[in-house]
């Protein structure tokens, strides 16, 4: 794998034999001359980098020259304040004269530039793998170029409740802008479930796990120290160590010599050790700090734990399975039903059942002809996780993708509008709804698109999904009828109000609005 840096490429790139930037007839960000100071920075071989100019008290930055090793300057970075203190940006590319060869207005315009000359024009794949790469990786628009965003978490901040809670700020705009995405990748099933289950399907929604390692051949069983179980993770609290020290308390009760080796460092270190004092578990558990083969303890243990209050899906899972060894976790959102089948690879247990995962840890270390299976079943399982499994299904996604580029659809200004709610004297409600777009790309969106209504109890239950029928179909626009029950939209309980939102889609298209003044005008109607 070659790792490219945009700095490191532009400082030996051949700038020379490039078109001058054209001149837009606007001018250069000037910087103060007095009251500053600079900073070099320098490369390996002793010689100029990039020099930063700031304030005297280190309050501002107004630029930042990038040198190359001949001492002339590739890249400048300009800020300029205005009286307001606003910042205004701007990079310049620059040949080994002093030429403007290209002007930017953000950094993030500048990695995207630069990410497309990378494919030299070649049809290219691009995954934005962390919540700052598909910031800007989502806004390139090259036809060679296909993105794909992975969604590594939950959508929802503080992996709360998928239906309900808050967008999570660094999926925020994967959501909002998911049809820009020629890809949406969910490690796991029951993610991708969760994400449709609120927004809606769409052709450019993925399942793709991550990869683990696994042992080339099945561990021999004869290595695995009896009644020892393996947990690594962070020592802290998303991580739950405390329900792992109960359930091993419950545990050294019908088996006396359990042993519990926890890999991992955190911030709850002490008040874990104190736990584990306090219960007198000191023979039984051991913690062993960060070690960089931990994962090879898999292969000697009769069980490992999860006791995570939430995932996205937890590798430690897969390389237990690689190893042979039978995982017994809570079934948290999201990985462990998608990874375990539950008595036949390792055991699911209800959050926070420590009494259940216990009667189960239990039956691992006492059971010899259990374990064995158990342990020949997880190892058989990894298989759909090993890398060359995993990169076949990647592929698989790719062709489809590129597949389903000509059709995609790019839709801007989009809108829903309550045109009428009524009530006949059937009790049944009719909602009209309009929906509005402009339409930049792909096949007449009008012959694309599906509306429906969805409705949304504020505190706890599913969703309930109603399709309309087609009243008015024109280019950049769509008018809905919904007929439903009375109490489908207004309960006889006030204390369970219920939320509506438009959902409209078809292709890549994933459109979700609140209806609040609809929702008012059919409660006061009704």
């Amino acid at each position: 794998m070659e790792i490219r840096n945009l700095y490191h490429y532009y400082r030996a790139a051949d700038l020379d034999g490039r078109a001058p930037a054209p001149d837009e007839g606007g001018r250069k960000l000037e910087i103060p001359q007095q009251d500053i100071q600079a900073q070099t920075v320098r490369d390996g071989d002793g010689g100029v980098f990039c020099r930063i100019i700031r304030s005297l008290d280190g309050e501002r930055e107004y630029r930042r020259e990038y040198w190359r090793p001949d001492e002339s300057i590739f890249l400048t970075e300009t800020t300029e304040y205005d009286d307001n203190g606003e910042q205004h940006r701007e990079l310049r590319l620059m040949t080994r004269s002093g030429a403007t060869v290209r002007v930017f207005k953000s950094r993030e315009d500048l990695f995207r530039f630069w990410m497309v000359e990378q494919t030299e024009g070649e049809p290219s794949v691009f995954v934005a793998d962390s919540v700052q790469t598909t910031q800007f990786t989502g806004r390139i628009r090259a036809k060679h170029v296909m993105k794909m965003a992975v969604m590594h978490n939950s959508h929802v901040a503080g992996g709360g409740e998928p239906l309900r809670g808050r967008l999570g700020g660094g999926r925020r705009d994967v959501v909002l802008q998911s049809q820009r995405w020629d890809g949406i990748l969910f490690l796991t099933e029951r993610h991708r479930q969760d994400f449709v289950d609120r927004f809606g399907s769409a052709n450019n929604l993925f399942v793709l796990s991550n990869p683990a390692p696994r042992a080339d051949e099945f561990p021999p069983f004869s290595r695995r120290v009896p009644a020892r179980g393996v947990m690594l993770c962070r020592l802290e609290d998303a991580k739950n160590v405390f329900a792992a020290i109960d359930i091993i308390d419950i545990v050294r009760r019908s088996v006396p010599a359990i042993r519990l080796d926890i890999y991992g460092r955190g911030k709850q270190r002490q008040d874990i050790e104190g736990r584990i004092a306090e219960l007198g578990l000191q023979d039984n558990i051991q913690l062993h700090g960060h070690a960089p083969d931990a994962s090879g303890q898999f292969s000697t243990a009769t069980f490992s734990l999860l006791t995570s209050r939430k995932e996205g899906q937890p590798l430690v899972l897969l390389e237990s399975q690689g190893q042979g060894c039978p995982p017994v976790a809570f079934n948290v959102r999201y990985g462990p039903d998608d990874v375990i089948s539950d008595g036949e690879n390792g055991f699911l247990v209800d959050e926070a059942d420590v009494q259940t995962a216990a009667e189960h840890v239990s039956a691992l270390c006492s059971d010899d002809a259990l374990a064995r299976r158990m342990s020949k079943s997880a190892w058989a399982a990894s298989e759909r996780y090993s890398y060359s499994q995993v990169l076949k299904r990647f592929g698989s996604i790719v062709d489809r993708a590129w597949t389903q580029r000509p059709g995609r659809l790019a839709l801007a200004n989009t809108a829903v509008k309550i045109l009428s709610t009524t009530a006949g004297a059937d009790g049944v409600a009719h909602i009209v709804a309009s929906f509005t777009w402009k339409q930049n790309a792909g096949p007449p969106a009008k012959d694309e698109l599906m509306l429906r209504l969805q409705i949304l109890p504020r505190h706890r239950g599913p969703t309930q999904t109603v399709s309309g029928q087609i009243v008015h179909r024109e280019d950049g626009r769509l008018d809905v009828r919904f007929d439903l029950p009375r109490d489908q939209l207004v309960p006889e309980a006030p204390a369970e109000p219920r939320e509506l939102f438009i959902l409209a889609g078809g292709r890549n298209i994933l459109f979700r609005q609140r209806i609040d003044a609809g929702f008012a005008t059919v409660d006061n109607a009704l």
